[in-house]
């Protein structure tokens, strides 16, 4: 009995650590994201030429960068 329990312990314990692993994760991938729509807004106020250059390259980065002055 008191082995299950500890087993169940410690699988508990795994699961947080998990949770927090995913937690951490997502976190980053968000301060990535804000990381990349302030560093466009930067651009657009220091050269349109660049943002344009770089918006008409890669169609996404168009997108989250309207998407970003949609959101402000």
């Amino acid at each position: 009995m008191m082995r299950r329990n500890l087993q169940y312990c410690a699988g508990r314990r795994a699961l947080a650590a998990l949770h927090v692993l995913l937690i951490g994760l997502v976190a980053a991938a968000a301060g990535a994201l804000l990381g990349l729509l302030s560093g466009l807004a930067i651009n657009a106020l220091a050269s349109e030429c660049a943002v344009a250059a770089l918006t008409s390259t890669f169609p996404l980065i168009h997108e989250l960068y309207l998407a970003f002055w949609l959101v402000l």
